[in-house]
């Protein structure tokens, strides 16, 4: 079997053909290719099959001559069916696509890379639209404007810059494949195999389109046209439930003109309008049939009375439907009922999607013969029948995608029609009610009140010993303040536009390093604002400031310097003298310079920069290319001798002589670069060579030639110059000459923010603070916390986590500051979004330790962390047990809004509550648990449970102002502390096979080793180590100060204090060092 086989279509290039061939041949000798040239011509009336029969003499030439058949596309697949190459490859004859450039297409094929950028792939486009293509001059605009019409065209198609080339290769194994499908028209054969094949993405190689040698172009109006109609069978291929469900909308558009039209003349020949209007639809319903079964379903159903009966029940079915969703959208939804266009539009479409749906279904239903059962039964019938991979069967499941992809669109409309056609019987079955029977309120009207909350301050202040507990009147509902409606309707709109802002893409994932997270707390400043909070208590505004120190993850070369014979030291620039190609793990290098030419080995070529060359431990200069001298350029255009000039040959030639580093040099001339490229390269190539520990750095010319002259006194021009005169190596060592390179991840501080917002409180509690709080942070693009498993760089927006507990806390602002301006409350209320908590509680921990209101006079802390899951109203609360009034306080809480709580006693845990527990603060954790999506990019707004969110944004409400409203402050309890899930007395003896006593410290920590020291795996709920902040993924470096490297020394130096001791670990989480103080 050949490697290559060139498919040429011909129609009158007798001309073309006699230059061609020579041409592609001659490209077959020099690439070493075993390659065959394959021309399909249409009969034409030249002498072009005179011309092929004398080629084919001399060259490896087939010719197949058509002459029941006409047309480009069909010639190329005769011409592919025929083919005996492992890669086809087709191009035009008219010369139009260079013979040269055939090499670099079939080598991207074969996974050989000819060429830097190159790479394996299964279809390869020589195009003129990507960088370093173009089209030869001569084109005019409206030529140009036809080329970029026709691909915008097919852009929804594949997403390749020209999709309309005629010059394109594919393996020989996937044209079978799809050969069965195969059903051109016109002369884009490309296309449709790129379609056909089921490529999305497919290689683009630059070239130079040319102008056609000899001969007239073939393209003509009709051409244009067919393509045309080739992109709507494409379309159908592609989408064929959408492009059905298209055709379906404007053949009912055309529905709606004969109604319109019918109607009128009716009208005007004297029929009564009830007639005239009962005539005009059925027409108008026969025309959509007609139109629908010719157009839309052609070659469905059982036959036209069957049909037309089931198809005009489907219009009907479609009208209810249209006037339910509008109805049920008006009655149910009062910007609807402002916005009658918004529903009538939503009503058409639904009503639209469900008639479709039954047409589809019973009108024009589809026999029931299931494919892959016929399939089985063609193949028993006919056990010989080989190709079944080039019948409709193989793309099958191509095409099942397609539906499923479009069948998304009428669901959601079917959807959508069954839930307002449900809110309107709804809505009309409630105004047939008593009126003492009518849910209150309405949509309108001020939300219920929050009966709940004055139960729960009865159960409390029944039960207080303190002397004098202060009563308190019934609690007021809800009303309309500062422009915030809270009924149902109000609160699930604001939270889910706070959720689908904060957990955008704009955000970056709210990543302590990203611009997101400062947009994030810009955000809830401005929204605290707007609910009446006061964010001006102190002079800083809404913004808690702290610093975070931390290393870039991505070490950079930081410092260059050139040491002389007399060690004077020359430095150069990052970015203005020099740009990095690699870059290994931070580390400082130096060595003696080394210049060796252009870093070519090709002894067997006749020329060595590396003969008698020890370069080993030094800093090698080289020359990016390679040699002007006619010799060598003659050489190279061997396909072996041409790959010493690219950039990753040099890298691995200086690897293999254990370079200390590799300092690249532009030629003065034969560099064959683009006119507008930068001058100093902005490529990294660190991931394509993991492994190497040496830096390769472009130096730009002038700096370099002027660093060598003063301190080695080496010409560099003058090397340069003779080794492409003489093509003799000119490699030598620069003695005393040293190049010293520092490699380190800088270090980078920036500020983040907790935002915080107050309401005062008056009275004599008004002093005393009640914390509302929930971090807004979240792991940005991933990296250290991110439990997506492979390892690309991408945005997770955290709308779980912990947009959920931002949002509950918003509203709970919003709700709490109207009650406020009722009633004011007794205690102050400080709202706190905190940051920098998916790195240890860090943004709550720097607030204890600053605040701006006494953590003495801090009565209570209720911490919201992912609370958008709420499932089968479950809901788990922990810190029940730091205060014996919460459990008085829940209890009716969970009896009102039908919650099933899960109450857990401790203060500690993963979350922000932790930090005020420790500083003896009475804390409630509400969690509604973890999900497949926790800490990954899936982790979507469209996923959280809006309803649950607003349940809880007023059980927050209720318990705060409860807390307000209490005679006295709560007194804090000691809880029990949970361990029952650990299994044994730390899990480090699981690691390395030991016990520990239990009078020594038992972290709960699993531990691993690693290269950069001793890994922390997970740790148990409860322990010691959760409870002070140490998370999965830290990097253990030191214990009380001794470095450990090992588990088994990480817990022989735990094993040295006793209990009652303290313990300090130092740790790596995501380049920030912590120092994280531990005692029982």
């Amino acid at each position: 079997m050949r490697q290559l086989s060139v498919v040429v279509p011909t129609f009158c290039e007798a001309e073309n053909l006699a230059v061609l061939v020579p041409r592609l041949c001659q490209v077959f000798t020099d690439n070493s290719l075993n390659g065959e040239i394959i021309v399909v011509d249409d009969n034409s009336p030249d002498n072009t099959v005179d011309v092929v029969r004398k080629l084919s003499e001399s060259h490896p030439v087939r010719l197949i001559v058509r002459t029941s058949e006409r047309g480009l596309s069909s010639a190329v697949i005769a011409g592919m069916l025929a083919a005996d190459g492992e890669v086809l490859l087709c191009m035009d004859a008219d010369l139009s696509h260079p013979p040269e450039d055939v090499p670099k297409l079939f080598q991207a094929i074969a996974g050989n890379r000819l060429d830097e950028g190159v790479r394996s792939t299964s279809f390869v486009i020589g195009s003129r639209y990507v960088t370093g293509g173009s089209t030869e001059s001569g084109w005019g605009l409206g030529r140009w404007l036809n080329s970029k019409g026709a691909t915008l065209l097919a852009w929804p198609l594949t997403s390749v810059s020209d999709p309309m080339a005629g010059f394109f290769a594919l393996r020989h194994e996937d044209f079978r494949k799809a050969s069965g499908t195969l059903d051109p028209i016109g002369y884009k054969i490309g296309l449709e195999l790129l379609v056909k094949t089921n490529t999305r993405r497919a290689l683009e190689v630059p070239i130079e389109f040319k102008n056609r040698l000899h001969g007239e172009s073939k393209l003509s109006l009709r051409e244009q046209l067919n393509y045309l109609r080739h992109l709507a069978r494409l379309y159908r291929f592609r989408f064929p439930k959408l492009t059905r469900f298209v055709s379906f909308g404007f053949v009912g558009a055309s529905g709606a003109i004969v109604d319109l039209l019918m109607f009128l003349l009716l009208l005007h020949a004297g029929l009564a309008a009830w007639p005239a209007a009962v005539l005009a639809i059925w027409m108008a319903m026969t025309s959509n049939f007609v139109l629908n079964r010719k157009l839309t379903f052609a070659g469905h159903g059982y036959g036209w009375p069957r049909e037309y009966l089931a198809f005009c029940l489907s219009c009907f079915v479609g009208a209810v439907v249209n006037s339910g969703v509008r109805v049920g959208l008006i009655s149910a939804l009062p910007w609807f009922a402002q916005h009658a266009w918004a529903a009538a539009m939503l009503g058409i479409l639904s009503g639209l999607a469900f008639n479709f749906s039954l047409c589809e279904r019973f009108a024009f239903r589809q026999s029931k013969t299931n494919p892959m059962r016929e399939r089985r039964r063609i193949l028993q019938e006919a056990p010989n029948l080989q190709p079944p991979e080039t019948s409709a069967f193989a793309h099958a499941s191509g095409d099942v995608t397609g539906a499923q992809r479009g069948s998304w669109l009428f669901r959601g409309f079917v959807v959508l029609a069954v839930i307002s056609s449900v809110v309107w019987a709804r809505g009309l079955w409630s105004q047939t009610r008593k009126p003492t029977e009518r849910l209150q309120p309405t949509a309108t009207e001020p939300s219920r009140p929050l009966t709940s909350m004055a139960k729960a301050k009865s159960n409390v202040e029944s039960q207080s010993s303190a002397k004098g507990a202060a009563t308190t009147s019934a609690r007021l509902p809800l009303n309309s303040h500062l422009g915030f409606g809270f009924s149902d309707i109000d609160i699930e709109q604001r939270l889910r536009a706070d959720a689908r802002y904060l957990a955008s893409d704009e955000l970056e994932g709210r990543g302590t390093q990203t611009a997101g997270i400062d947009k994030a707390s810009e955000y809830i400043a401005r929204e605290f604002a707007e609910a009446g909070l006061n964010t001006n208590s102190t002079e800083r505004g809404a913004f808690h400031e702290f610093p975070l120190l931390t290393r870039e993850a991505v070490a950079t070369v930081s410092q260059v310097t050139l040491q002389d014979p007399h060690s004077v030291l020359h430095a150069i620039a990052r970015g203005r003298d020099f740009s990095s190609v690699i870059v290994p793990k931070p580390k400082q290098i130096a060595g003696v310079l080394v210049f060796a030419g252009f870093g070519i080995s090709a002894p067997q070529l006749g020329y060595d920069d590396f003969a008698d060359l020890d370069v080993r431990g030094r800093v090698l200069v080289v020359l990016r290319s390679e040699p002007t001298h006619a010799n060598w350029k003659t050489q190279s255009n061997r396909s072996d001798a041409a790959t010493h000039a690219l950039l990753r040959t040099k890298i691995r030639e200086a690897l293999g002589r254990q370079a200390a580093a590799l300092v690249l040099c532009d030629p003065k001339s034969g560099l064959n670069v683009p006119a507008d490229a930068p001058d100093l390269l902005s490529i990294d190539l660190s991931a394509e060579f993991p492994s190497a520990g040496m830096p390769v750095m472009h130096v730009r010319r002038q700096v370099l030639c002027e660093l060598l002259s003063k301190a080695a006194h080496f010409d560099l021009e003058q090397a340069e110059a003779e080794i492409n005169s003489s093509l003799k190596p000119q490699s030598q060592v620069l003695k005393n000459v040293s190049l010293a390179v520092r490699i380190e991840r800088p270090k980078v501080s920036r500020t983040l923010k907790n935002v915080i917002g107050t309401i005062e409180g008056q009275g004599p509690h008004s002093s005393e603070t009640i914390v509302v709080g929930a971090h807004y942070d979240h792991l940005g693009y991933g990296g250290w916390g991110s439990l997506e498993m492979t390892g690309r760089r991408e945005i997770h927006n955290g709308a779980d986590d912990n947009a959920s507990g931002t949002v509950v806390l918003l509203e709970a602002a919003r709700q709490l500051a109207s009650l406020h301006h009722q009633k004011p409350l007794a205690r102050r209320v400080c709202f706190i979004a905190f940051s920098a908590e998916e790195l240890g509680l860090i943004g709550s921990k720097k607030y204890v330790q600053e605040p701006w209101f006494p953590i003495e006079s801090t009565v209570a802390m209720l911490n919201l962390d992912m609370v958008g899951r709420l499932r089968n109203n479950h809901l788990t609360v922990y810190g029940v047990g730091t205060s014996p009034i919460w459990t008085l306080l829940l209890r009716p809480l969970a009896k009102e809004y039908q919650l099933g709580l899960q109450l857990r006693e401790g203060g500690y845990g993963p979350s922000d509550h932790a930090s005020f527990f420790e500083r003896g603060v009475p804390v409630l954790h509400f969690f509604t648990g973890f999900h497949a999506e926790y800490h990954r990019p899936s982790d979507d707004s469209d996923l959280l449970n809006y309803r649950g969110m607003k349940t809880l944004s007023h059980v927050i409400t209720e318990l705060a102002w409860a807390l307000s409203e209490l005679a006295d402050r709560p007194s804090q309890s000691t809880p029990r502390l949970e361990l029952a899930e650990l299994k044994s007395p730390t899990a480090l003896g699981d690691v390395v096979g030991m016990r520990m006593s239990p009078a020594k410290f038992q972290l709960g920590v699993q531990l691993s080793p690693s290269e950069q020291g001793v890994l922390v795996r997970g740790t148990l709920p409860h322990s010691l180590a959760q409870r002070h902040g140490i998370r999965s993924g830290d990097l253990i470096e030191s214990i009380n100060g001794q470095r450990v490297g090992t588990p088994a020394e990480a817990i022989a130096e735990i094993q040295k204090h006793a209990r009652q001791e303290s313990l300090v670990v130092n740790v790596t989480r995501n380049g920030l060092r912590l120092k994280i103080s531990i005692t029982e």
